[in-house]
């Protein structure tokens, strides 16, 4: 759980927004991902953990189902964690 991170992330998409005249649209489709962390191991037993990353996440749906939408094909994630390791 310490140091530098790579993983890979499968996940699903779920995506509403109210466009032009009120009209609200949605979208679901699955997603993949790759994902960079750093972690830290605190406290006397080195059991609390405090880690930061940053990831790409690209949404597996046709160009005209993001258009209806209003969004792009990928997009940058970032996250902080707070845990305790056991």
């Amino acid at each position: 759980l310490r140091g530098f991170s790579i993983g890979a992330s499968i996940g699903m998409l779920r995506y509403s927004d109210i466009r032009g005249a009120g009209v609200r649209e949605s979208l679901d489709a699955p997603t993949l991902g790759v994902l960079l962390d750093y972690n830290w191991m605190l406290g006397a037993q080195r059991r609390f953990l405090v880690g930061t990353g940053i990831g790409a996440k690209r949404f597996l749906a046709s160009s005209d189902e993001r258009d209806r939408v209003g969004i792009d094909r990928a997009t940058m994630t970032g996250r902080f964690t707070v845990g305790i390791a056991f």
